[in-house]
């Protein structure tokens, strides 16, 4: 069986001694409230092709650009639940092993090669094409049941 993620923190290992954070201390943490994890929204935002060889195709959920601070009625920026819940983890567990796998994406495909540069081309049409339906949509709830 497979799955699709988007990894918020990396946290390395669950070792304390080797610099990182126990299994008990994430849910402990979790469980307590200290987290606070709003309705997630997201949009995405690219399909790349990462930089290893072959690469891996990623679906991206970058967000744009920073909250308007001058403007409190503003609308927040698209995948701010993302970044909002990265930067609490990175401000609770501090701990030596912990890292952010770059920018917030999930893989879609491993080891990918196209068989010519034509059909890579067709490929990332194809993929802009879908994005820009999504963007008509907005953001869409990570926890929606299907309509």
């Amino acid at each position: 069986k497979d799955s699709a993620h988007v990894e918020i923190m990396r946290i390395g290992t669950y070792n304390p001694e080797w610099g990182g954070i126990s299994e008990k201390e994430i849910i402990d943490t979790m469980k307590s409230g200290k987290i606070l994890i709003p309705q997630i929204e997201v949009l995405p935002t690219d399909v790349v092709a990462n930089p290893d060889t072959p690469p891996e195709l990623e679906i991206r959920f970058d967000m744009p650009h920073g909250p308007d601070f001058n403007d409190i009625t503003a609308p927040l920026p698209v995948n701010w639940q993302l970044r909002f819940v990265h930067n609490q983890l990175f401000k609770h567990f501090y701990n030596p092993s912990r890292f952010c796998p770059g920018p917030f994406h999930s893989t879609i495909v491993r080891k990918a090669e196209f068989r010519s540069m034509q059909h890579k081309e067709a490929y990332f049409s194809m993929c802009e094409a879908v994005l820009k339906k999504w963007r008509l949509h907005g953001p869409r709830p990570l926890n929606a049941h299907p309509t």
